[in-house]
């Protein structure tokens, strides 16, 4: 998802939490999809990191979430057959 056209945020701490609760019902639970986030300013950034962790952290989250500054990062990370790889610990 591009988020570079944003040009503010508002959103809480809590709203993020179930909105990434709300994206997780959603996941296909036969196999694992990957989401890239687009974001060119920091505020955008560390707001999609937050959510990167919430939903690559949560039990049972079919998606990986990873946040990228650049289309061509992001695009390489989508086409990468591995999905084993996740932002998870071991």
């Amino acid at each position: 998802m591009d988020f570079r056209p944003i040009l503010s945020i508002n959103v809480t701490a809590a709203e993020l939490k179930e909105f990434s609760n709300l994206t997780l019902a959603t996941d296909h639970r036969q196999s694992v999809t990957k989401l890239a986030l687009l974001v060119d300013s920091k505020p955008a950034y560390t707001l999609a990191r937050v959510y990167q962790m919430l939903r690559n952290f949560s039990p049972g989250s079919k998606k990986q979430v990873k946040v990228f500054r650049g289309m061509d990062e992001a695009y390489e990370w989508l086409c990468q057959d591995d999905t084993a790889q996740t932002d998870r610990p071991a």
